[in-house]
Order: C-alpha cells, then sequence, then structure tokens
C-alpha cells in the first residue's frame, strides 16, 4: 500500500506553484506608480444588474474572436446573466475534514463493493508539513485511493491504480485544449483503455461531478470550462479538466494564486478551481480542489457596475498598444480578495495568499478576468498556466496586472 502517495502529489503541486511565480513580467506591460481609478469619462451603470450583464453579453458577441484595438479576444467569453452581483465575506473556509470517509465511498465504490473499508492514516504518520490534514485511504492489491481532507477550504484525492500505468512525469506533454462552452469538438484520443471521445469523456465527467456536488455539500455547482490532452506515452494521452465552481451563477476564478502584481501589493487574491484527470473510462484518477473555497457569508449588492465594453475601453489605455494581447480566457468572475497592509518599512505583510493567514478582510468580490496564455512547450504538463492575467475591479474599474499566475498545478 502507497499511502504516502498522495503526499508525493502534494509536494508537486507546491513545486508547480512556486514554479509559476517565476515567469518574468513583460517589458510591455505600462507601469505607473499609482493605479489610477480610469472610469473618467466613461459609463457606470447603476441600476438593476439584468441590465449591466444584457449590455456586456451584447458587447462579448460583437468582439468574440476579433482584434479589438490591441486585443485579439477568443471565441468564447464568459458573461454570466445573473439578477445580481454580490460582495461576500469569504474568512470562514469550507470544512472538507467531514468528508473524507464519503468522498472514499464515492471514489472506490467499486473496491468497497468487494467488502474493503475505509481507513484512517495515524495522526502520527501525517507529516509535519500537513498538521491540520487529515487522510484517509481504501486499498486492494495495486488499487488504491487516498483522500486528504482540511478544515481550511481544501481537499485532494487521488487513485494510485495509475501507478502501475507508467507515467514519465517530464516527458508527458499537454498536446491541446478544448473550450467546453457550448459544442463539444468532434475529437477522440488513445486512452489507457482505447479510443475516447471528447464528448463521451465529458459526458463521463458530468455524471462525475453530480455525484461529486452531493458528496461535498458545499454550496457550488461545478462546471466543466477547460479540458486539456495530455500525452503519456507514445500513443496514449489522458483528459485533464479544469472545472470552475459556480456560486449563485457566477463562477469562481481558476487561478491557484496570484504570485506577482506588477501593480501594487494591497492585496493578495486566490481562486478556487477544481482539477479532474481521466485516464481511462472505468474511474477518475485525481479529483483536487485547488486554491481555497470559503464558505461565503452575504455582505452586500453591488449598486455600480463597469461593463465589458467600458473595461475593455480602460485596459486598452493601461496596456501598450504597440503589442497584440491574443487573450484566451474573457470573463467576470468572483475573485477572493484579502487586505495585505504594509509595516513600518513599506514592506506588505504577504507575498501570496495562504489558507494560513485568512482573515475577516478576507471577501470575494466581482472582477472581470483577462488572460494570455503561457505558450512554452516546457509547462504543457501544467494546468493552464498563464503568462499575464489583467484583473479589473468590476465595481470600481481599478485595473491590476499580474505575471506568471498561478495556475500551474502539476497534473500528477
Amino acid at each position: 500500500m502507497q499511502k504516502t502517495n498522495i503526499i508525493n502529489i502534494l509536494f508537486l503541486v507546491l513545486f508547480a506553484i512556486t514554479l509559476s511565480g517565476c515567469s518574468t513580467v513583460p517589458d510591455n506591460v505600462k507601469r505607473s506608480t499609482e493605479t489610477e481609478n480610469k472610469l473618467d469619462n466613461h459609463i457606470i451603470h447603476n441600476g438593476e444588474s439584468t441590465d449591466f450583464m444584457m449590455s456586456s453579453s451584447k458587447y462579448a458577441d460583437s468582439i468574440k474572436g476579433k482584434k479589438v484595438n490591441q486585443f485579439i479576444f477568443p471565441n468564447y467569453i464568459d458573461v454570466p446573466m445573473v439578477n445580481e452581483l454580490n460582495v461576500y465575506s469569504a474568512y470562514v473556509p469550507v470544512n472538507y475534514m467531514e468528508i473524507g470517509q464519503d468522498m472514499l465511498h464515492f471514489m472506490g465504490g467499486p473496491m468497497l463493493q468487494s467488502g474493503l473499508t475505509v481507513d484512517k492514516m495515524m495522526e502520527s504518520d501525517v507529516p509535519t508539513e500537513w498538521v491540520g490534514h487529515e487522510f484517509w485511504y481504501v486499498n486492494k492489491d495495486d488499487e488504491e485511493y487516498d483522500f486528504s481532507s482540511s478544515d481550511k477550504g481544501g481537499f485532494i484525492c487521488d487513485n494510485i491504480k495509475r501507478d502501475s500505468y507508467e507515467y514519465d512525469y517530464n516527458s508527458c506533454r499537454r498536446i491541446e485544449s478544448y473550450y467546453l462552452d457550448k459544442n463539444i469538438p468532434d475529437v477522440s484520443y488513445n486512452l489507457k483503455d482505447g479510443m475516447c471521445s471528447l464528448e463521451r469523456a465529458v459526458e463521463l465527467l458530468n455524471d462525475f461531478l453530480a455525484g461529486l456536488e452531493n458528496v461535498c455539500g458545499d454550496g457550488y455547482h461545478n462546471i466543466p470550462i477547460i479540458c486539456n490532452v495530455v500525452q503519456t506515452g507514445e500513443n496514449t494521452y489522458l483528459y485533464s479538466f479544469i472545472i470552475e465552481r459556480n456560486y449563485n451563477g457566477i463562477p469562481l476564478d481558476t487561478s491557484l494564486n496570484y504570485n506577482y502584481n506588477v501593480k501594487r501589493e494591497d492585496y493578495v487574491w486566490v481562486g478556487s478551481p477544481l482539477y479532474i484527470e481521466m485516464s481511462n473510462q472505468e474511474y477518475f484518477d485525481y479529483v483536487w480542489n485547488g486554491g481555497y473555497t470559503p464558505n461565503p457569508k452575504y455582505l452586500r449588492t453591488c449598486n455600480t457596475f463597469v461593463d465589458l465594453e467600458t473595461t475593455v475601453d480602460i485596459i486598452s489605455k493601461e496596456m501598450d498598444d504597440k503589442y497584440n494581447w491574443k487573450f484566451d480566457t474573457v470573463g467576470l468572475k468572483y475573485v477572493i480578495r484579502q487586505d495585505n497592509p504594509k509595516d513600518s518599512n513599506g514592506n506588505s505583510r504577504y507575498n501570496i495568499f495562504s489558507r494560513e493567514t485568512i482573515d475577516e478582510t478576507c471577501k470575494l468580490q466581482p472582477y472581470w478576468i483577462f488572460t494570455v496564455d503561457i505558450n512554452a512547450a516546457d509547462y504543457a504538463w501544467y494546468h493552464n498556466i498563464h503568462s499575464l492575467v489583467i484583473m479589473v475591479d468590476a465595481e470600481t474599474g481599478e485595473v491590476y496586472t499580474f505575471s506568471g499566475s498561478g495556475n500551474g498545478a502539476a497534473i500528477f
């Protein structure tokens, strides 16, 4: 039995997040000494959110797949049609330590039907760096599921049966990414147990997600948005899905962390993605709720909105107009933001968002997110790592730019 398998995975994840923050800041990002409010001479919509969403949706339809100013837009832009935008307290995390046994019964169903039981790792066996996590496992021969849960808003579940199907981590490469907006591409890849169409994989995934929501009971609706196809062998592949966690009709951002803020360091930010891998058609190998998952508490309703057209106008003035910025994702998201005060020497308290340092200033707020995908093969075995992220406060129009967004999570 390999109880330490999940621990090794978590170390790889931490390595990936650290690496993702080392990207060089592009020279052609405009930098000013102060963050200015770019709303002068722009329209701010007051009133119903539906009016704001409708105008943004119409504008999104007009720019999909087109070049506007210095920006090239993707064919899909996410404008959720909701009745209101809210700000929530994100101070209290979801406690996933209560679902360990249920999660393994869900993931390891076929094995448990053979009379196996779920065991809990003794607290003394949990490594010092993971104190505060609970580890559960169920195993039979070379089949085993490990589950680690935390009372600080995260969990990871892994089936080590895939270890019998050797992956060379360093040679695995993301060869293609598909956006799962409306039409699933008609493509198929050879998985461990034979050819499987992406359409069939998404069907299996949606069934799995429905069951997962019942197990987690955290109030989030999970929606697949991206499938990365990863080559694991000469002619074998796996599907690696990025899942948006939707709260009251608006998705949470899928960045694991924002490691470097070009503009200012008054805040730290984080998203709440869900990553799921599928190397065969019998079971899902790996489920990880990365980032930080809050248990939102309503604070207030936004009464000022910046629509998409105004937002594009704002960032057009903010970004270098001599370079064509090709966005891979654009949309309105909830992002978790925490105050990051400076000490008497002008040093920020935090370098990055951490579950260990959350406080009462932690809030869930709406932002327009624009990402530029990194285009290097060396990073192809990471989840959707970005070379640049532009984030615009949907209430105030304030712009924040990041290089090396921590969207990097090792697949294995």
